[in-house]
């Protein structure tokens, strides 16, 4: 499930990204979540993110989704 909602809800709208599985906690409850990384310079990006994180919580049936921005100055590949 996971994997066809990456090759078709995020793999279109992003250049590149991590997917890690984790466990997380919601009021003192254990549960399986999932953190999505994506560093980019690339315009519109805010609004690729929110949709993809709009179609997690539909498929997924969540009550939220966190979403997360950062301003990275420098960021290189080596």
């Amino acid at each position: 499930e996971l994997q066809a909602f990456v090759d078709v809800e995020v793999s279109p709208r992003v250049q590149g990204f991590t997917v890690i599985r984790a466990s997380g906690f919601w009021e003192g409850e254990v549960e399986q979540t999932v953190v999505l990384e994506v560093i980019s310079d690339t315009r519109g990006i805010e609004s690729a993110v929110q949709d993809i994180a709009e179609a997690y919580k539909r498929l997924f049936k969540q009550d939220a989704v966190l979403v997360k921005e950062q301003a990275c100055p420098i960021v290189k590949l080596i």
